[in-house]
């Protein structure tokens, strides 16, 4: 995943950046204007996509921390369907626990 968004996002950096390039002889027409805000939002909108390459990275990076640490502990780390009720679940309590009702009052 990290990959795909680093192509895509250096793809649409260099793709704003032809943009900009096409753009710049003809400013004073109304296509020169359009190719160049469409450039500039093409740069804009890939340097967005590699930051969040990097974000998926960093939380591989952090994943991978707490998958060696709960094996070195002994936890049983649920995963796939199991990991998403459990939390539902626990959040449903939760919420439900703390609320009072009419009567209590």
């Amino acid at each position: 995943m990290k990959v795909g968004l680093l192509v895509v996002g250096a793809g649409l950096v260099v793709a704003g950046l032809a943009a900009v390039g096409l753009g710049i002889p003809y400013k004073e027409f109304s296509v020169g204007g359009t190719l160049i805000t469409t450039g500039v939002t093409g740069v804009c909108t890939g340097a967005i996509v590699l930051a969040l390459a990097a974000v998926v990275g960093e939380l591989q990076v952090i994943a991978a921390r707490l998958e060696s640490g709960a094996a070195a502990a002994g936890v049983d780390v649920p995963s796939g369907e199991d990991a998403v009720s459990g939390v539902r679940g626990t959040s449903a309590a939760l919420g439900s626990a703390g609320r009072r009702s009419a009567e209590d009052t």
